[in-house]
């Protein structure tokens, strides 16, 4: 289970690399999903979660991929 958190530029580019390798990949982005970046739908992404929602469902991620922008200080982590 990986999980790509943030949708900017590299995100996305992290999220088209796994896909391509058939991952399973799980979002997290900041905001309503509504808000979210355009993503090309794939039977690879597994889960898609707001940053706010998202603490449990990264608890149970193999690998974490944090986009440049996001700080690694974000409480996403603490605990």
């Amino acid at each position: 289970k990986i999980a790509i958190v943030g949708l900017g530029l590299s995100g996305r580019s992290a999220l088209r690399l796994l896909t391509f390798l058939g991952k399973d990949v799980y979002l997290v982005n900041q905001g309503h999903v509504d808000s979210w970046p355009s993503i090309e739908s794939s039977s690879n992404i597994k889960g898609i979660s707001p940053q706010e929602d998202s603490r449990d469902m990264l608890k149970e991620m193999d690998l974490i991929i944090l986009s440049p922008g996001i700080s690694k200080s974000i409480d996403l982590f603490d605990g």
